[in-house]
């Protein structure tokens, strides 16, 4: 089960706090992808975009990042 949003993992993923290599390339990119806007944008709507996305793609491809977000969140 994907955690909730509100979970403080997922903006620790975000901001570097949790440095976590990806099995999943795809989820892997996406990270790397939300990152950089972030750097360039911080803003709280940015925040939340990034969070709603990032936790959209692991919920959507749940089976294929299982592994990650288990090691993410345990």
């Amino acid at each position: 089960m994907v955690p909730p949003i509100e979970h403080p993992r997922w903006r620790e993923i975000l901001d570097g706090s949790v440095d976590h290599v990806f099995k999943s390339v795809p989820a892997g990119l996406m990270v790397s992808r939300l990152r950089r806007q972030l750097q360039s944008d911080g803003s709280t709507a940015s925040w939340d975009k990034s969070l709603q996305e990032m936790r959209a793609f692991f919920e959507k491809y749940e089976k294929i990042t299982a592994h990650d977000l288990d090691a993410i969140f345990s």
